[in-house]
């Protein structure tokens, strides 16, 4: 996915085609990764109505509400999400 990233982002437009291509990609992708690749989609889908800068603010809320007073399961799934965030800010490098 993170080849994919970068060349959506160096294309500088995300099609409906290309949201939909990914959303094919993320339906045969296994259960245990399905999640992730929905989160993946959803971001494209930001970017696509809010910007590239979106992912940026995106990182930085969730930085913000890491560790207070949440579950070890919601802190695994903000580490994700900013796992996600984070490839598509080192793709737009």
């Amino acid at each position: 996915m993170a080849l994919l990233t970068e060349s959506i982002l160096l294309q500088g437009e995300l099609t409906e085609d290309t949201l939909r291509n990914v959303e094919g990609m993320v339906a045969r992708m296994p259960n245990a990764q399905q999640r992730e690749g929905n989160y993946y989609v959803s971001v494209l889908g930001k970017i696509g109505k809010h910007g590239k800068d979106w992912v940026q603010k995106e990182f930085k809320r969730l930085g913000g509400l890491m560790g207070k007073g949440m579950s070890n399961t919601k802190r695994l799934e903000m580490g994700l999400k900013m796992n996600i965030l984070q490839s598509f800010i080192q793709a737009a490098e």
